[in-house]
């Protein structure tokens, strides 16, 4: 089991607080869980990526948004980095370089916390874009 040192953003009035993610496999499967609240919030799927999104939607729907990489509306994977914990930060009508491939928990402060499917939608349209 590894322990990942998170920021943490409260949206109702934009309080930081720091947390910890901890991260382990079991049969093939990711399994991220956090404490908040007294209460323990978990992402589990054969898919990190997935996952750490199942894990984050749990955390926006507590009223928190992670400050990483991972939860910015342009974070995507491409189908070569399945299952890795890292991203590419796109631009419409840009294709990713290797400077925009980032670790998905990378210390980041996101303009919005959209969830899993406004991050697919942004995904699908910055597809059709290059």
């Amino acid at each position: 089991m590894e322990e990942i040192n998170v920021r943490l953003k409260r949206l109702a009035d934009n309080v930081y607080t720091d947390a910890v993610i901890e991260e382990d496999y079991a049969d093939g499967v990711t399994v991220l869980r956090i404490d908040i609240g007294g209460k323990t919030l978990t992402g589990e799927d054969d898919d990190y990526f997935t996952a750490f999104g199942k894990l984050r939607d749990s955390l926006l729907e507590k009223g928190f948004g992670l400050c990483c990489a991972g939860a910015m509306l342009n974070a995507g994977q491409s189908g070569m980095m399945a299952g890795s914990d890292m991203v590419y930060l796109v631009r419409k009508g840009e294709k990713p370089t290797l400077s925009d491939r980032v670790w998905i928990f990378e210390e980041k402060e996101p303009d919005s916390f959209p969830d899993s499917e406004a991050q697919r939608k942004f995904f699908e349209e910055w597809l059709n874009s290059i």
